[in-house]
């Protein structure tokens, strides 16, 4: 029964895992079309010192949204690796586990 819930877990880890990849690639979504289409449109029709502060606030959300994708993709690359780490040492004390013999 053990054997099940820790397999249960590391599917679960690696689904999470895809969950963070699909967040990450929303995130450059919107910080690579749909912020850019944004401030390009604003940048066209409003001119000024105010419209020049605010282009650089935009710019400063793009970047920040591009760092933030790179650090949950990151994160998600970071959990596959430990689960396959974690994975892989199981098996290998599994069959350690199975070949030795305990007895007196």
């Amino acid at each position: 029964m053990a054997n099940i819930i820790i397999d249960t877990d590391y599917n679960k880890a690696l689904k999470q895992a895809e969950e963070l990849e699909d967040i990450a690639q929303k995130l450059s979504k919107l910080e690579d079309s749909d912020l850019a289409n944004i401030l390009s449109s604003i940048g066209k029709n409003w001119t000024g010192d105010c419209a020049e502060r605010y282009a650089k606030k935009g710019a400063k959300a793009r970047k920040h949204l591009k760092d933030t994708a790179k650090g949950v993709n990151k994160t998600a690359k970071t959990l596959r690796e430990i689960v396959k780490k974690e994975k892989a040492a199981e098996d290998a004390a599994k069959k350690l586990a199975a070949i030795r013999s305990y007895s007196h």
